[in-house]
C-alpha cells in the first residue's frame, strides 16, 4: 500500500536520504576513504604551523592513488545516480554499483591518470607564471580558466561513461564539447558542487561521510541529463529541418 499526502512525502524523503547515504558510503569504501583522509588532514594540522609542502605532499599522495580507487568508485556512483534520475528507483544499489565499478574501471583509471597529470601541469605552470611580472603574469589567469574547464569536463566524463558506450577518446571529446556547448549547465554544476564542498568541509563535516559525494553526483548528472536532452532535441530538429528541405528540393526538381 502506497502512502500518500504528508506521510507519503516524509516516507519518500527518508527513502531518498537513506539511498544517498548508502551510495556515499559505498563510494567512500571503494575509493579507500580518500575524501575522509583529506578532511582529517585539513582539521588535524594547524595550517599556520604545518609547512605548505606537507599539504602538497598529501594531495600528491591522494593524486597518485585516486586514478586506481577514487575515479572508478566515482564512475560506479554515477551509474547508480543515473538510474535514480531516470526513475529506476527499484534498481539494486550494491549490484549496480559493483557492476559499474567493474565495467568502467579501465576507462575511469585512464581518465584519472590523465586528469591528475593535467592538474599537476596546470599547478606548476600557474605557480611559475604567477611569480612573473608584466604580461607573463596574465598567463596565470589563463591556467585558472583552464582548471575550471578541466574540472567541469571530468564531471561530464563521469556522466558520459555511464550514459553511452563509446571509446575513451570519444568520451573525452563529448565531455569537452558539453562543457563548452552548455555553459549555463556547466556553471550550475561548478558553483553547485563548490557550495556542497564548502559546507561539507568547513561547516557540516558529517556530510563528507554520508552525503557529499552522492549529492554532487546527483546534481551533476541531473544537469547533464537536462543539457544532453536539449542537445539531442536540437540535433533532431536540425535533422528534420534538413530532411524537409531536401524533400522540398526533390519535389521542385521533378519534371512536369
Amino acid at each position: 500500500m502506497e502512502l500518500r499526502g504528508f506521510m507519503g512525502g516524509i516516507y519518500r524523503l527518508t527513502e531518498w536520504i537513506m539511498r544517498l547515504a548508502f551510495i556515499n558510503l559505498l563510494w567512500l569504501a571503494f575509493s579507500l576513504f580518500a575524501p575522509v583522509f583529506l578532511l582529517i588532514v585539513l582539521y588535524a594540522f594547524d595550517p599556520t604551523v604545518v609547512d605548505k609542502g606537507f599539504y602538497f605532499q598529501t594531495f600528491m599522495l591522494v593524486g597518485i592513488v585516486a586514478p586506481f580507487t577514487l575515479f572508478p568508485a566515482t564512475s560506479a556512483m554515477f551509474a547508480i545516480v543515473r538510474k535514480f534520475v531516470q526513475g529506476a528507483d527499484d534498481s539494486p544499489m550494491f549490484r549496480t554499483f559493483f557492476k559499474g565499478f567493474k565495467e568502467n574501471y579501465l576507462k575511469s583509471m585512464i581518465a584519472g591518470i590523465l586528469f591528475v597529470i593535467t592538474c599537476f601541469l596546470i599547478y606548476f605552470n600557474y605557480n611559475f607564471y604567477s611569480l612573473q611580472e608584466g604580461n607573463l603574469k596574465l598567463l596565470s589567469y589563463l591556467f585558472l580558466v583552464l582548471t575550471v574547464i578541466v574540472i567541469i569536463t571530468i564531471c561530464y566524463y563521469f556522466c558520459f561513461i555511464v550514459h553511452i558506450e563509446a571509446k575513451f577518446t570519444r568520451l573525452i571529446k563529448n565531455s569537452l564539447m558539453m562543457t563548452i556547448g552548455n555553459p549555463v549547465g556547466s556553471l550550475v554544476i561548478l558553483f553547485g558542487n563548490v557550495v556542497i564542498l564548502y559546507f561539507s568541509y568547513f561547516q557540516f563535516t558529517f556530510l563528507v561521510l554520508f552525503f557529499t559525494g552522492s549529492m554532487m553526483a546527483f546534481l551533476t548528472y541531473f544537469m547533464f541529463q537536462r543539457g544532453f536532452d536539449k542537445m539531442i532535441a536540437k540535433v533532431e530538429a536540425m535533422q528534420n529541418k534538413e530532411a524537409a528541405a531536401n524533400e522540398e528540393l526533390e519535389v521542385k526538381n521533378e519534371p512536369n
